[in-house]
């Protein structure tokens, strides 16, 4: 059975997949942001501090991964606790790195796909459309939130290249529930309810 992740920046349609693909079908989500949101440890929480926007893209990079060096722990233990108890379970959200990934895949049924949108102009759309706080940001600290997110996806597309795993572009939206079932393996029913781990 195992457990599937669905990983990536924020805002390429990861919560989205994930509910559509247990719609029906008996299934849980995980959500890494609650894991975040309930820390009250720094790196962890860096985005709560709107002046981390002032910062260069590449140094909000490097701090989204070590929230997710910091995350890991807690999202294994999720894999762990998920593969014992037998529920059809799919872990969403940002963190999780593809070479912790392998590592744990050595040991544990965990099937991974990361999602990512290399588009800036997607990003700051589904951003602007999605989020207050994004809105309010000033026009230069919005602009190094979606530049992130860009550079981050280009890490683990490279990531996940090096260590052959399935990573997928966010567009076209229609297909993109469809693009990451196959990749987890999971099978949709022809009415597109119902998932069969």
């Amino acid at each position: 059975m195992g457990v599937k992740l669905i990983a990536g920046p924020s805002n390429v349609g990861k919560s989205t997949v994930a509910a559509s693909l247990v719609d029906g079908g008996g299934g849980r989500i995980l959500h890494v942001d609650d894991l975040a949101r309930r820390s009250s440890d720094r790196a962890l929480a860096f985005e709560r501090d709107p002046s981390v926007w002032s910062e260069p893209p590449d140094k909000l990079v490097q701090k989204l991964i070590g929230k997710g060096e910091a995350l890991w722990p807690l999202i294994e233990r999720w894999i762990y606790d998920a593969a014992q108890d037998g529920t059809p379970t799919i872990i969403e959200g940002e963190g999780p790195s593809p070479e912790h990934v392998v590592v744990l895949s050595r040991e544990q049924d965990v099937q991974p796909v990361f999602i990512i949108e290399p588009s800036s102009e997607r990003l700051f759309g589904t951003l602007h459309q999605r989020s207050r706080v994004f809105r309010e940001l000033p026009p230069s600290h919005r602009s190094n939130v979606v530049e992130m997110n860009v550079l981050y996806g280009e890490w683990l597309r490279g990531e996940c290249d090096r260590l052959d795993l399935p990573w997928l572009i966010s567009q076209p939206w229609s297909t993109l529930r469809d693009r990451c079932a196959a990749a987890l393996e999971i099978n949709v029913d022809g009415a597109g309810q119902g998932t069969h781990y």
